[in-house]
């Protein structure tokens, strides 16, 4: 099968794009894992002048990261490292370097990572500069992160029109942090941009729990609103690409779905763990 390359922007930042990028893989890759020996799906940081994918996961101090790549300094499956639940990151680096990467060598980086996966997942730089197109021009489907206020859909458009005009049609939205006093309604933002919404995250403070520690949300908090709704996306684009599967319970996919819940703890005891496992 042909590997799946997406690519989620957004036209503005502090959308929640690169969480959803990780929450989306990890919970992909778990369920990859279930029916096959090991998952073959990649994330790549390619918001190179923020680069918080690995921050996010505690990666920030591997190297090579994509900086390197880009700069030919590196190849591409020497940075390739291990992430939660199986899935693979291509972290870019921390430094102050990434305003200055160029993203020439990034058509071959993509084309490498077909090679050795079925999904790849790419964060790319918000807004419309160069560094946003190239991620653009390299993929097989686009979903736009936004929240539910003007200006965050109104910027997602920009992209969307910079998307078709490289004839790459943008498949759908994610509509990011929706709460009782969003500005739109989903209905609203499904009109102006003219795009099918491919999922509704809710605004959940265990995201921001999560992200505290670390750690997805769909792996510390499986059963909260927002990881339900990260691995329904998931299991949509599972679906998309090996059929329906049956499980052996007979139940229906995403019932069957649960990633494995780390040992009971409160908030305070898991970020006591996190500050004795960097000490």
């Amino acid at each position: 099968m042909k590997t799946k390359v997406y690519t989620i922007a957004s036209g503005k930042g502090g959308t929640g794009k690169t969480t959803t990028v990780i929450n989306l893989g990890v919970a992909l890759a778990a369920l990859y894992s279930r029916y096959f020996e090991r998952a073959k799906v990649i994330m790549v940081d390619a918001d190179v002048g923020m680069a918080n994918m690995g921050l996010a996961l505690g990666l920030e101090e591997c190297l090579p990261t994509l900086h390197e790549v880009l700069a030919g300094k590196a190849n591409v499956k020497g940075a390739i490292y291990d992430g939660p639940s199986g899935v693979k990151v291509v972290p870019s680096g921390i430094s102050l370097q990434g305003s200055q990467i160029s993203f020439k060598r990034f058509p071959d980086v993509v084309k490498q990572l077909r090679k050795v996966a079925d999904f790849v997942l790419i964060d790319a730089p918000p807004g419309m500069s160069k560094e946003c197109m190239a991620p653009l021009r390299v993929a097989d489907g686009i979903f736009l992160v936004v929240n539910p206020d003007l200006a965050s859909v109104v910027d997602a458009l920009k992209i969307k029109t910079l998307a078709e005009r490289y004839d790459r049609g943008v498949e759908g939205a994610i509509i990011n942090r929706v709460g009782n006093r969003s500005e739109l309604s989903v209905e609203k933002v499904e009109e102006l941009l003219d795009l099918d919404i491919l999922q509704v995250v809710p605004e959940d403070s265990k995201v921001r729990k999560a992200s505290m520690l670390r750690v997805p949300v769909v792996s510390d908090a499986p059963n909260s609103p927002a990881a339900k709704a990260f691995k329904r996306l998931a299991t949509s684009l599972f679906e998309e690409r090996f059929g329906n599967v049956e499980t052996p319970s007979g139940l229906q996919l995403f019932q069957f779905f649960k990633l494995e819940q780390l040992e009971e703890k409160s908030f305070v005891e898991k970020l006591k763990d996190l500050f004795v496992r960097r000490s």
